[in-house]
This record gives structure tokens, sequence and C-alpha cells, in this order.
């Protein structure tokens, strides 16, 4: 495959995982600003001591809207990274610290039914915590994008 094919290749790659994870993040960040999510994420926040201390501050569904915010303002550093290149590093650092925030819950609270079920004989991961790796993997990527490419497939 040539360099020319590849790199477009790549780009198509990237836009993709890009459009996937502004969609994905900001559906989940909306989520926050309603009950059921404010009150379903309680037990992870509460046993997380980077969030314990949040619900010292706030209430549960104050949290959950704090959360989602941050979460918000993230996603618009992703989308205007594209234009802005300067932006990116702190569309990665939001990421990378949102995740691994996230990843910690692995070790802060056990995943309801386990972190493995058995379904029809098969292992299943609790998927809610893996699509965290794939999120810090790409907000990484993000910050080696090339500096000036805005979407351009040419």
């Amino acid at each position: 495959m040539n360099g020319t094919l590849q790199s477009k290749i790549y780009k198509v790659g990237y836009y993709i995982s890009l459009l996937g994870t502004v969609a994905i993040l900001l559906w989940i960040a909306l989520l926050k600003f309603t009950p059921p999510e404010a009150n379903g994420i309680k037990v992870l926040v509460e046993n997380s001591p980077f969030t314990s201390w949040m619900y010292d501050v706030w209430s549960v569904s104050t949290t959950a809207k704090i959360i989602g915010i941050s979460e918000i303002i993230i996603v618009i550093l992703i989308i205007l990274s594209i234009w802005f290149s300067k932006l990116r590093i702190y569309a990665t650092l939001g990421m990378t610290a949102m995740f691994l925030v996230t990843i910690s819950f692995w070790f802060t609270t056990p995943a309801p039914g386990g972190w493995l079920q058995i379904v029809d004989g098969l292992p299943m991961p609790n998927a809610n915590r893996l699509k965290d790796i794939m999120f810090l993997g790409f907000g990484l990527m993000l910050i080696n994008f090339p500096k000036k490419e805005i979407i351009n497939l040419k």
C-alpha cells in the first residue's frame, strides 16, 4: 500500500474514531443530568479516592451534573481541536485524566455481577469498563495527530 493511500486510510479512521468518541462521550455526559444516572454513578464516585470528596461538597445530583459538564467541555475541546490544533493538548489532558479516573473505578468498586459474566458459556467482560480503555487510547492518539490537519482527506 503506498504512503498516500495509507495516510488517507489513517485519516478516515481517525475521524471515525473522533466522531464515535464525541457521540458516545456526549451521550454519557448528557445522561449525568438524569436522576437514574446520577444515582447509578454514586457507588463509583463515593468509592474512589479521586472523587469521593465531591459528596462532601455537593449533592448526588449536583456532583453528577458537574461530572457531566466536565465531559461536555472535553467533547467541545475534541471537536474544536479539529480546527484549532492548540486545543488538542487540553482535549488530550482532559480525556486522559477523565479516563484514568474512571479506569480507577475498576480497582475501587466491584462491577455489578463481577468483571466477567458467563453468558451462554462465554465470558463477557463488563463493556462499560472496556470503553474507557479505548477512549484513553484515542485520547493519547489525539495529541500526535498532524498539527495543521483539518478535515482534509486529499
